[in-house]
Order: C-alpha cells, then structure tokens, then sequence
C-alpha cells in the first residue's frame, strides 16, 4: 500500500510541476496525504509510533460566499475597475440578473435588477432602467421594478452612473450626441439642461462619489460629484475618455499614451505612459503593463515603477497597500501572497477559489488598508477570498 502511494505521489508531483498553469485540480495535495496515511498505516502496523509532523499548518484565508439569497452566482461579467471603496460588478444566478456592491472589507451586497438597469450605490433601493425613449428612475423593488417611475425622456439612452439616494442624488444618462445629469431631491427626479458631446466617460465609487468627462471638438471637461455634498468645480482636461476609477480625492483616467488625474483642490496631473489602468485604491492608482507582464506603475503625486516578485506568477492579482505593491495567486489549495520588499506569506483555502479574470488580466484586488479582498470563483459559487492587508 505504502508502494502504490508513493508511486502515486510520484506520478502527481511530476503532474503539478508540468502542468501547474492549467490543471483546474491539482492531484498533488490529496496524493501526499494519501502518503502520509499509508506510512502512518505502516507504522501503526509495527508497533511503532505516529511520525510527528514537521511544520507549521498555514493560516486559513477567509473565504466570503457571494450569494442570491441561497442560490449560487452562475455567471460574473468584471468589465469594470475598482475605487477606493469598492467596485460595482453584474452577473446571474439562472436566469436572474443581479447587481453586485463589493465593499473593501465589508459584506457583499447582491440585489437583482432587470436587463440594463442600474441601481444607485451606496443606496440600492432606488434606480434606472432605461429604453428606447428614455430612461424610468425610482424605488426598486425586491425583483428590481419600479412601481411609480419617474420618466426622463432621450433617443436611445445610456445610463452611465446612479449616485446617492433619493433625498439627494445623480443621474447621469446619455447617448452618442447627448449627455444629461439628472438630480434627485426629496424624492423629485428632475433632468439637467442637455449637453452636446461627442465623447463621455463616468466612473463612481460605492461611496457615491461620480467622476464625469465629457467632450466636444472644442473642449474636454471633468467634475467629481458629490451627492450628499458639495460637487467640485468643472475642469478643463485633455482629450481623455478611457475607463475612470476614483482614490479617496481625485479621479483617474487615461488616454492611449497619457495618465490623467484630476479633483481635490490641486492642478491636473499628465504622465506619459503605455500601460493600461488597472483600477484605484484609496491611496493611488495601479496601472498595468501589456508589454512587461511583471511591471506596474503605482501613481500617487507622480508614478513609479514596480515589479510583481520573481518568485510570484506574473499573471497575479495586484493591489497596493501602503504604496507597497501585492501580488496574489493561488494554487492547489494554497493562496500566495507576495508584497514588495517583505518575504512571501502563504494561507490554506478552505475550498477551491481562483480568482477571477478581467478581460486578459486577474482582477484588481480590493482593499481598506485592513484586508485584501480578491473577487474569485469558488467550488459552488462566486466567493471573496480575504486576508489581513499587512
């Protein structure tokens, strides 16, 4: 028995070493406790002693289900960038659509919406469904309806961010000519007089903080709106319109070749760049390079360069904590962590969890400077595996 074991052991480990980046069950953990148990059996056989383990067993990651009530996430789409607090995501559980607020560090939120609508954030009792003729916002309900709509009326809408609450919030909504920011107040819904463009880009954080661009031949304007506060004054920018996140002040963004950052009282910011935005945390955005896969740029006042660990997978998930890069993968049961400067930590996964993927790259991990969340999918459902930040 002991025999087989090993052969198998053998035979697992030569797998995990070939394969290792794109088994989805590595067959090695379970071999070497089948081992294990084999020589114990031996041993136990003889009359001798259990063999005292060496080592230390690793600290279990916290793994955090996503669920729709008691159903599992079937589908995730990450088409978006995280912010200082947090990141909106949609997905389905069957042939429902749901909403998604993921907090940095808190529980996830999951609420169920229809095809294109969006509820607000933080506050997701309320929203917008667009159609054809214009948009309808008002109170969801459980199965994301809105029983008394307010009708906002354009050509072929989009809804690009919903904000604050229905005592004090933002609408904005818009198509290929248009754009309208609508204000809500006191339960009113009233639209703003509308703006010609001919681009237009919105990014928002869980907080309700909306970041806006938008254009026209002439000019290339940009505001961060506060529902709940005061909105900060409208900027003149650089043609920019690629996707927005927001830090805990300021708004960036980037054109092919150029970061752009602006809001909280100082000047706008340019840098020269090639990699592509990654998304923000509370402290500084995170910009990925195609080219190198193992380079990033963390900006902050000014951008720096840093590099994932050579002893950690390129195709990591990343954050920054303390202006200090981490770099997270997991395999085979085991979740690794690697931050710059500091030696490597490793946590046990109670289940299976990998993380998730947005469009070629892992998804940007969210942190409060207190944990590390990473958006993945688990055994039976969509999950956050989180950890300590530091």
């Amino acid at each position: 028995k002991l025999d087989k074991s090993a052969s198998k052991a053998a035979m697992a480990f030569a797998r995990h070493v070939s394969e290792s980046t794109t088994m989805k069950d590595d067959p090695l953990p379970a071999a070497l406790d089948e081992l294990d148990a084999s020589r114990n059996a031996l041993r136990a056989t003889a009359k001798m002693p259990t063999a005292a383990a060496v080592g230390q067993p690793l600290a279990a990651a916290q793994v955090v289900p996503i669920m729709d009530g008691g159903d599992n996430l079937t589908n995730l789409t990450v088409d978006a960038i995280p912010s200082a607090k947090g990141l909106v995501l949609f997905g389905r559980s069957g042939a429902r659509t749901l909403q998604l607020k993921l907090t940095a560090g808190g529980t996830p939120e999951v609420r169920r919406v229809g095809p294109a609508s969006m509820r607000a954030v933080p506050d997701m009792s309320w929203g917008v469904t667009p159609g054809e003729g214009g948009i309808r916002a008002g109170a969801f309900d459980v199965e994301g309806s809105i029983a008394t709509p307010t009708a906002l009326a354009m050509n072929m809408p989009t809804v690009a961010a919903v904000a604050g609450t229905l005592a004090d919030g933002v609408i904005v909504y818009g198509n290929q000519t248009e754009l309208v920011v609508a204000r809500a107040k006191d339960g009113a819904i009233t639209p703003g007089a509308p703006m010609k463009i001919t681009v237009a880009q919105a990014g928002f954080d869980i907080d309700g903080r909306v970041a806006l661009i938008w254009g026209d031949e002439s000019a290339t304007k940009g505001q961060i709106m506060k529902p709940g506060g005061a909105d900060e004054p409208v900027v003149e920018l650089p043609p920019a319109i690629g996707q927005i996140c927001l830090t805990a002040d300021r708004a960036w963004t980037q054109t092919f070749d150029t970061a752009i950052s602006f809001g909280g009282g100082r000047p706008t910011f340019k840098k020269t760049l090639r990699e592509r935005l990654q998304g923000c945390t509370a402290e500084a955005a995170l910009f990925h390079s195609s080219a190198e896969p193992d380079k990033v740029l963390i900006c902050t006042d000014d951008c720096r360069s840093a590099k994932i660990s050579a002893h950690a997978p390129t195709a990591a998930t990343t954050t920054v904590v303390a202006g200090k890069l981490v770099a997270i993968a997991s395999h085979g049961g085991v979740l690794g962590v690697w931050r710059e400067d500091a030696k490597p930590v490793f946590y046990a996964l109670p289940e299976s969890a990998k993380p998730v993927l947005a469009h070629e790259w892992p998804a940007m991990a969210l942190t409060d400077g207190k944990v590390i969340d990473v958006i993945a999918r688990g055994s039976k459902s969509f999950v956050v595996i989180r950890i300590p930040a530091n």
